[in-house]
Formats: C-alpha cells, sequence, structure tokens
C-alpha cells in the first residue's frame, strides 16, 4: 500500500525547534509572602485551581513576574530568559497555559478572569465546555476566530480540552501549570507548540515547578524518545540514548538572576536518571490488558495464595509470559476496572523506581538480571527487605516480573 505514497520531505524541514525551560517558583512564593503577609501555606497548582480566588496574590504575582518583569523576579521572566540564550520571543506571542485535568470549568473561568485583568494588552480565551459553544465546539474554529479579530498578543487557558487534534500553527509558547500529570498527556500538551509552516520556528515550552529538582514534566519528552530507540532498535545502554535525543533538544535550568543554562551531557543524564521520570514511562508501557479482573484484584489486595498458584502454575507448563486470563463460565473474559488498572500501574511504577534497590544489593552475590537477583533474595531470605522497600508484598513484585507484565529487559537495562 506504501508505495501510491511519497515522503514529503518537506514536512522534515518545516518542523520545529524544541526548546524547554524548567522555572523555579519558589522566590515568586517567597516574593508573594512578603507582599501579602498573611500567606503561610505553600502553594501548590492544585490548590490554586481549587480556590483560584484565594490564591490571586500568588498567581497575579507569577504573571507580573513572568510577562512583564515585574517583582525582580528574573528566573521567571521569561523574556528575559529568553534574551539569555541569545534569542528573542515573537514580535506577536501567541501562548497557552495548561492547567490540572480536574479544575473545574467554573474555576478555570475564573483563572482566566483573573489573567485578564493582569495582562494589559492580551487578549484571553478559556477552553472549556462552557466557553466553546461557538464552531459546534470546535476548539480551532474559536481559537482562529480570536487571532483574526486582533493583532493583540493571546494566551488560551485550558486544563484538558485542546490537549488532543488541537493544532494553531502560531502557539509559540506553552506553560504547564500543573504539579503532576500523565506522561502521555503532558507530551500531547507539548505538542500543541509544535505545528509548525516555517523552519524557522522554535516551540518554547515552560514547566511551572514549585519543586524543580523533582519535576520531570520536561524530561519525559526525552524519556520516551530514547525509550522508543531502545526497544525499536533493541539498543542496550540508555544512557547513551537519552544522550542522542538531549543532544537534538534544548533544556534550560533557569537560575534566579535571570539566566536560561543548558545543562552539560552528563549532567543531565544523571540528573533525569535520578528523578525516575523514565520509571513512569516504562510503568505506562507495560501492558495491563495481559490482567484480568481476578488478578487485577488479587494484586491490589496482595492475595499472596492466588499469586503463588498462578505462578506455580505457569512454572509447571512453562507459560511464564504472556498470560492468558482466565475466562468465566460464559466465556467472556472479565475486565478490570479503568480505576482498579491506574492502581495497579502506580504500584508498578513504584517497583521500577526502586528496583535498583534489589539490583544492587545483588550483584555482590553475582546477579546479572533481575531474576537472578530475585533468587538470591529468596536464597538470603531478604524478602522483607524487598516488601519493606517497596511497600507490597514480594509475591506481587515477583508475580508482576516473571508473568511479564513488567518487562524483565527493563530493569536490566536500568540496573543490569
Amino acid at each position: 500500500m506504501l508505495k501510491f505514497f511519497q515522503k514529503d520531505i518537506n514536512r522534515d524541514i518545516t518542523c520545529a525547534s524544541v526548546e524547554g525551560y524548567q522555572l523555579n517558583l519558589i522566590p515568586v512564593v517567597d516574593k508573594v509572602k512578603k507582599l501579602y503577609p498573611n500567606t503561610d501555606e505553600l502553594p501548590s497548582w492544585a490548590k490554586f485551581v481549587e480556590n483560584p480566588v484565594k490564591g490571586r496574590g500568588f498567581y497575579t504575582t507569577l504573571l507580573e513576574g513572568m510577562f512583564k518583569g515585574k517583582h525582580n523576579l528574573s528566573g521567571v521572566d521569561v523574556e528575559l530568559l529568553v534574551q539569555s540564550t541569545k534569542s528573542n520571543l515573537s514580535k506577536r506571542r501567541i501562548a497557552m497555559m495548561f492547567f490540572p485535568d480536574n479544575t473545574k470549568v467554573d474555576n478555570l473561568i475564573k483563572i482566566g478572569n483573573i489573567t485578564e485583568s493582569v495582562l494589559n494588552g492580551w487578549s484571553i480565551i478559556v477552553l472549556n465546555g462552557k466557553t466553546v459553544v461557538g464552531g459546534g465546539g470546535n476548539c480551532e474554529i474559536v481559537v482562529n476566530e480570536l487571532i483574526k479579530s486582533t493583532s493583540n498578543n493571546i494566551l488560551i487557558i485550558s486544563a484538558k480540552m485542546a490537549q488532543r487534534s488541537f493544532s494553531e500553527e502560531l502557539i509559540s509558547e506553552l506553560y504547564l501549570a500543573y504539579d503532576k500529570g500523565q506522561d502521555g498527556a503532558t507530551i500531547q500538551k507539548m505538542s500543541r507548540a509544535l505545528t509548525s509552516n516555517s523552519p524557522d520556528k522554535i516551540a518554547r515550552i515552560f514547566s511551572l515547578s514549585f519543586d524543580p529538582n523533582r519535576d520531570d514534566k520536561l524530561d519525559t519528552i526525552v524519556f520516551q524518545a530514547a525509550f522508543n530507540q531502545v526497544e525499536k532498535k533493541d539498543k542496550t545502554d540508555i544512557r547513551e540514548e537519552l544522550k542522542r535525543v538531549y543532544r537534538s533538544i534544548d533544556i534550560f535550568s533557569c537560575t534566579d538572576d535571570g539566566n536560561a543554562i543548558k545543562l552539560e551531557i552528563d549532567d543531565y543524564v544523571n540528573q533525569s536518571l535520578e528523578k525516575k521520570g523514565i520509571s513512569r514511562v516504562m510503568g505506562k508501557k507495560s501492558d495491563l490488558t495481559l490482567l484480568n479482573k481476578v488478578q487485577v484484584k488479587a494484586l491490589l489486595n496482595g492475595n499472596v495464595n492466588y499469586l503463588r498458584n498462578e505462578m506455580k502454575e505457569r512454572a509447571e507448563t512453562g507459560k511464564t509470559k504472556d498470560i492468558e486470563p482466565k475466562t468465566s463460565v460464559n466465556n467472556k473474559v472479565e475486565k478490570p476496572s479503568n480505576n482498579d488498572i491506574e492502581k495497579v500501574r502506580e504500584v508498578i511504577i513504584s517497583i521500577i523506581e526502586h528496583s535498583d534497590v534489589i539490583m544492587i544489593a545483588s550483584k555482590n552475590k553475582g546477579a546479572k538480571n533481575i531474576t537472578e537477583a530475585l533468587q538470591i533474595f529468596e536464597e538470603n531470605n531478604w524478602i522483607s527487605i524487598i516488601e519493606e522497600e517497596f511497600g507490597v508484598k514480594y509475591d506481587v513484585i515477583k508475580y508482576l516480573y516473571i508473568t511479564g507484565v513488567i518487562k524483565s529487559e527493563w530493569i536490566n537495562l536500568l540496573h543490569g
């Protein structure tokens, strides 16, 4: 079928360059405490969207620092930070800002109203179920109409709406205003700035974090690309793939004096792996369709007897991979709920994050991979150590490895 198509190389030429900026919001918090002495609570994006009016002082100060260069907050002054990289913002700025997915519709509108009151000379549009009523609920139509109707700078505000299948080539700034997020959704949100019709476009993505040392939203795109290469090309060194991807994208750490500094490649790889964001990428790739409802419940409830019997069956039949879900009487497989699936996925991510504990301890005993490592823990009666470290029954951990839900090669790749 592909013989009837030709590759349009112009699509490669017009691909936008990407820059990521890690902003530290703690100086903003400190400034707010001076401006508003009654502020005694360290804010978070979750707390802010829960009550935007209560958090107005913080949000107003942040907007004035980012977009107006006020309050001597050079570390969040976007124009100053971009200039420090020997570049400049677009003459007409079209930006988009994403807040937490669970932001209530009415609260997002309040955030839009506060934003509009602060940013003179900007046109603000909020995308949610109440505001996107024109154009048949089509975000692109609503945004395009605004862009054509004014010469102002534009800031598009959203929570979940328009994170997929929304394309506007003029968006060149994207702000991630949430504490945590699904890796897949974060990449989708970043992609809203990547549509391009010019080889000169630079998509600038700003992660607004209260804890930048642990924030890995910007790392997500690097992890995903590197891990994809590892899987597709059967590579064995995740560090080399991370370096290769990092060379193609600029990720800056922003200092309080207004400088955006790109880390040396080895420092970046070491710091990004310490954040363990790649564990979440691996966790999201775990194929939980392999599990039926009974198996998921057994994992969540720590049903050791069930899990041991399952593992014994597979050992006896040689089926240690590719789980065959047990069917009910009517031969229909009972599927677990989405909520239970996500709970199991969080357990998997935690296990992958802490897998270095197992590998480091067992390497001194000669273990070369996770399978040998687990065997050593059993032989030395160290199972309780794993359970204390992970907060999960050992049989749950072993079951996920034995059945291939967590791929052993992933752990070997990270720590082998």
